[in-house]
Formats: C-alpha cells, structure tokens, sequence
C-alpha cells in the first residue's frame, strides 16, 4: 500500500510527524522531499513538486495533498497571494489525468480558509498582527451586524495600518477563496475523493466567515456533505488525513470513550478558533472514522480532555505561571483519570488548558508514564488531530508498543513550549533579538534552549534527544529522540 504526501510545508509537524505516525502504524509514506518544501522565507517551487508527483503517482494508492504546501509552496507563503489562482488551476487538471489513469488512486486534500491576520517576522509585523486581526474582526462583524460603532472603528483602524499591507492580505484572501471553491469542484466531479477545508486563525463573525457562507453553500447545493468536512485547523491537516487512511486500510472503526473533567466543557468556542470545539472534534471523529461509546471498560481507546469553562490564553514571551484551577472538580478529572491509567486500559491526554503549550502542573499530578498518547502544541484542533492520528495508529498496530513519539510530545508540548521557549523569549526579547527570525543569533539562543532543558529533562527520565530549531525561530522546535 503506497501513500504519497505532498506537505504543507517542512516544519516537523508536516513532514517528521507524519513519517512517524505512518511508521506506529505499519506503513512507510513516499513524501516529497523535506529540503524542498517551503520555510519561513522561501516557499517550495510548483512545477519541481508536479514533475515528482509524476514520477511516483503511477504505483500510488493514497495522495495526500497539502493545496497550500502544492499551489502556494507552503502555508506562509499562501498568505501573501502572490500567485496566479487561475494558472496553478488549469496545471492541476493533471488530476484529473491521474484518476483516468489510475482508477483505484483515492485523492485526499486539505486547504485551508484564510486566517485573520498576517505572519508575525519581527516586533513590527507582530504589532501589526494584533491590529490586522481587528481588522479581520470587524470586517466581518460589520458586513452581518452593521454595527455604527464598529464601522467607525474600522475606519480607524484603515488610518493606522499601512495601505500595502491591506492591499496585499485583501488579495490573499481573494486567492485563496478562488482555491477553495476550486478544491470543492474537483470533490463535486469526483476528481479529489476527500476535502477537509480547515480555518485557520480566526475568532467568531470574522471575514472569514463571509467566505465560510459561499463555500457552505456550495457544499450543501452539490450535497458534498459526506466526503468535505468544515472545521478549525490547519496543521493537523496531513495527519487526520493519515489517520483516516490508516482506519480504511485495516477496514476497523474504532470506539472511544471521551473523558471531561465537566460535560459542557468542550461547548465553547476556543481561542483563535470560530465554532464548538465540540463540534470540531466530531468532525475530526467522523473524517478519521472514529465511534464514541459510553462504556470506558468496552472502549478501545480512552480519550481524556483537559479543559476548562474559560478561556486562558499562554502568553509565549513571560515567564508568569499559568496554572489549572484546582477545585473539586479538577481533582476529581484527576482522580479518574488516574483510575483509567491504572486500569490497563490505553489511555490518551490531550491538555487543552491553554493554546500553545502544555501544562507542566496537569502532569505532575498524573502517572504520565502510564499515558499511550499525550498532546498539546498550538492550537485546540492542532493538538486533538496529532493525538487521534496516534490513536489510530497504535490500534492499528498494537503490536508496536513504541512511546518515542510520546516522550517527543511530553519533550517539546510541554517542557519546551510552556517552561524553555516562554523564559528564552523574555530573556532574548529584552535584550532585542527577534525572536520570529533569529537570523545570526540562532545558535546562541539554540545554546540557551538545550542548557535550559537539561535542566529540567530529569524529570520525565528523558536525555537521550536532539534539539533544533529548524526555522532559526523559537516558535517551533525539533525535539527528536535517539533510539
């Protein structure tokens, strides 16, 4: 069985991750070549991705497909619409080559629907972020509400951010829209067999909610339901959909039962997402092919979610301790969910306390060596997609009882997202570095960040890894451990 995977860009959750979730399950992918996929700065190049798709589509049985990875080079570069739509649309008639050609080739794809606002290079564009996300907010609040108010505010808000600026995120948006309903097409003529559209950043009634309607529209006229999923996500994108191939393979439909510390809990709207979360994560359950029971003894996975009624927000360049509220209600979350880890029965944690980082405090109160799968790197939907797809892959291959990717997830989520990177950014920043595009102080912040998990890796019995920061930013790491 032949999987090929054109990523969305070389980040290690796009390329690293999905080798090795393919790899817990059984299978080895055929992936475009990591060095050639699209970084912070330079996107991957079309027509070399095209001519390599050629060469390997022919014994292919799966295509998984990243449209921002193949149409735009990568998902940053998707966000400056400096291509031409409607070029890249006419060379990928070539589908449609590939399905007459290969009849049994299924076709799975995942866009995304614009965020709210622009990349975040250096102290300049991140302030602008905040103010181009307004921008987004009240663009679309006020084309559904026609609030006076907000309208004023909007065009305060046209004085303070510069005009290219504007002009450059209007036309992405107007690209990528043009892309979507492109996608929608080849699902309405049987061309891609799947589509997940995935939002990225975004809050409720922004822009993109007006493009949200178009593409909703079009999916219930051409009764797409089954085969296009809506939700909020975007770099979970090539692992869900390798979940889910992994699930048709060995023809199973697992069950899970879904442990909350309250049943409401997932009944919000978390941030830079603009639906339920509860919703989100039963579209994810339903692309993958997952069951939910009620019955924990009976279920093949428990799937235990850390959340709480409010939303906390991780602010990624202070030190300031964010910590669970320990009530009765949290110790009785903990309490039965250490009962689930004592029981044999496997057991999977996805902390959703707050959006990039994972609680240190939330594992030191849980037997954490007993978990098979932990998650909790960026946003909701990012880390429930990552940890579903491990799911799906120690089911399917139970014999493999392997916990690298695990203690990779204890490794970087948590020690490196919510402990190093938050006390390295306070340090680097007060010093100006940009910590966004570290450029020639790379190493030396690098240095730091290794020093800085030594000191606390002890703790989780973890030191045999390597650490690296790929795209020289201390947004993401590599953490890879050395078996």
């Amino acid at each position: 069985m032949k999987i090929t995977v054109i990523p969305l860009d070389s980040r290690p959750c796009n390329t690293v991750w999905l080798n090795d979730l393919a790899k817990m399950a059984g299978y080895e992918l055929t992936m475009y070549p990591r060095a050639l996929c699209g970084d912070l700065l330079v996107g991957a190049n079309f027509d070399q991705m095209l001519a390599w798709l050629d060469d390997e589509i022919t014994d292919t049985d799966y295509l998984i497909v990243a449209a921002d990875g193949l149409c735009s080079g990568g998902l940053v570069q998707a966000r400056l619409g400096q291509i031409d739509a409607f070029a890249v649309m006419d060379r990928l008639e070539v589908f449609s080559e590939y399905k007459k050609r290969f009849p049994h080739l299924k076709i799975y794809v995942f866009d995304t629907i614009m965020r709210t606002s622009i990349t975040a290079l250096n102290k300049e564009t991140e302030k602008y972020w905040g103010k181009m996300n307004e921008y987004s907010r009240l663009l679309g609040r006020t084309y559904f509400f026609n609030d006076e108010k907000e309208k004023a505010k909007l065009q305060e808000l046209l004085q303070e951010i510069p005009a290219d600026m504007i002009a450059t995120y209007t036309k992405a948006r107007q690209v990528k829209h043009e892309l979507n309903k492109f996608f929608l097409d080849l699902v309405n003529q049987q061309i891609v067999d799947y589509l997940l559209l995935l939002q990225e950043d975004s809050m409720p009634y922004g822009v993109q909610k007006i493009e949200q309607e178009v593409l909703q529209r079009m999916i219930k006229h051409q009764q797409l339901e089954k085969r296009v999923k809506f939700y909020n996500g975007t770099d979970e994108g090539g692992v869900v959909l390798l979940g889910k191939i992994i699930l048709e393979i060995k023809k199973i439909s697992p069950s899970l039962f879904v442990h909350l510390p309250h049943p409401d809990v997932l009944a919000k709207v978390m941030l830079f997402e603009d639906q339920l979360f509860s919703e989100n994560l039963k579209q994810m359950l339903e692309t993958m092919g997952f069951k939910t029971t009620d019955s924990w003894e009976q279920a093949d996975f428990i799937l235990s979610i850390y959340a709480e009624a409010r939303n906390i927000n991780l602010d990624t360049n202070s030190t300031i301790p964010i910590l669970p509220t320990k009530d009765n209600q949290y110790h009785c979350y903990i309490k039965e969910l250490n009962q689930f880890l004592h029981s044999h029965r496997p057991v999977a944690l996805v902390d959703l306390l707050f959006p990039n980082g994972g609680s240190w405090d939330l594992l030191l109160d849980i037997d954490l060596k007993k978990l098979q799968v932990y998650s909790a790197w960026n946003t909701a939907s990012n880390a429930m997609g990552s940890a579903l797809c491990e799911i799906a892959a120690k089911i399917a291959n139970p014999q493999k009882n392997n916990f690298k990717f695990r203690n990779e997830r204890f490794l970087d989520d948590c020690l490196y997202q919510y402990i190093v990177r938050r006390t390295v950014n306070e340090k680097y920043l007060k010093k100006g570095y940009n910590v966004y595009h570290l450029g020639v102080n790379s190493d030396e912040v690098l240095s730091e960040i290794r020093m800085l998990m030594q000191q606390y890796d002890d703790w989780l019995g973890i030191t045999n890894y390597r650490i690296t920061l790929p795209w020289h930013r201390t947004f993401e790491a590599e953490i890879i451990i050395e078996e």
